[in-house]
C-alpha cells in the first residue's frame, strides 16, 4: 500500500493507536505471502505471462531481463522520468513505460498497482509491475538531542524509529520524572521531516512540530497544538542527531 499517516480519532476505532494509515493506491495486493504485511524487501519489477518473462532493477543503474528458456539480460540505465502516475526508464537497447493502473496477473490472485509496457529488440511485451516496498526515508531514523537547554530548565531528546513511531522526552535538572509524548513521523520532502504527537503522557494529545534539515542539525521554527500554531523561542528547537 502506498499512502499516508494522520492522527487517529480521539474516541473512534482507531483512538487506542499513535495514528492511522491513509491508503492513496495500492503497490501490490497478494494472498501468496502467509506473513501478510510482512513482506520481504522486493525491487521495482515487470512480470509477464504467456510465455514468462520479468524485468527486475538489481540496482538504481541496473536491470536484468529474464525469460523462460533464454539466458538472462543485463540492461543499464541511461535515462528516467518519473511522475506520481508514470515512470518511463530508457536503457541502451530498451525502454520501460510504466502507468499507475489495478492489473491483475493471470496467473495469480495477485493485483499489482502498474502497468507496464517494454520495448526490447523490436518488441513490446506488455505486464503488471510494482514499484519497491524498500523505505527510502528511513535515514530520518534515529535519536535526536537538543544541544543546549539550560534556559528551557530541561533537555530534550526526540527519537524516530524504523517503523515511523517517534517518541519525545522532557527531563528536569531536579530529578522529577520525565514527561514522555508518543506518536509518529513521516518525509513531506527531502529537506522536511514532520513529527506528529498524539498522545502526552498516555492522554490524547495532538501536536505537530515540522522540522527543516539544516547541515548537521533540525530545526523547527513552530509549534501547532489542535489548532492553534505556536512560535518556539529562541530562535526556534535545534535539534542534533546522535552518532
Amino acid at each position: 500500500m502506498v499512502g499516508y499517516l494522520e492522527p487517529p480519532s480521539h474516541r473512534g476505532f482507531d483512538s487506542d493507536y499513535t495514528g492511522r494509515f491513509v491508503v492513496k493506491h495500492v503497490n501490490l495486493l497478494t494472498a501468496e505471502n502467509p506473513k501478510r504485511c510482512d513482506q520481504p524487501l522486493r525491487p521495482t519489477q515487470v512480470l509477464g505471462n504467456e510465455p514468462f518473462w520479468s524485468l527486475k532493477f538489481d540496482s538504481a543503474k541496473q536491470a536484468s531481463f529474464a525469460m523462460m528458456g533464454e539466458d538472462k539480460q543485463s540492461l543499464t540505465l541511461k535515462d528516467r522520468k518519473v511522475t506520481q502516475t508514470t515512470r518511463r526508464y530508457e536503457f541502451d537497447d530498451a525502454n520501460l513505460q510504466m502507468s499507475s493502473k489495478l492489473c491483475n496477473d493471470t496467473m495469480s490472485d495477485s493485483i499489482y498497482g502498474w502497468t507496464g509496457v517494454l520495448t526490447m529488440n523490436g518488441q513490446t511485451r506488455q505486464g503488471c509491475a510494482t514499484l519497491s516496498n524498500s523505505d527510502t526515508t528511513l535515514n530520518w531514523a534515529g535519536s535526536y538531542v537538543a544541544q543546549s537547554t539550560e534556559t528551557a530548565g530541561f533537555t530534550i531528546s526526540m527519537t524516530l524509529l524504523p517503523d515511523h513511531t517517534a517518541i519525545t522526552r522532557y527531563e528536569y535538572p531536579d530529578d522529577s520524572p520525565a514527561t514522555e509524548e508518543r506518536g509518529f513521523w513521516q518525509q513531506l520532502n527531502n529537506q522536511q521531516v514532520q513529527v506528529i504527537m498524539t498522545r502526552h503522557q498516555q492522554q490524547y494529545l495532538v501536536s505537530q512540530r515540522i522540522f527543516t534539515l539544516d547541515g548537521n542539525k533540525l530545526v523547527a521554527k513552530q509549534e501547532k497544538v489542535g489548532d492553534i500554531v505556536y512560535p518556539i523561542a529562541n530562535g526556534g528547537l535545534v535539534l542534533y542527531k546522535g552518532e
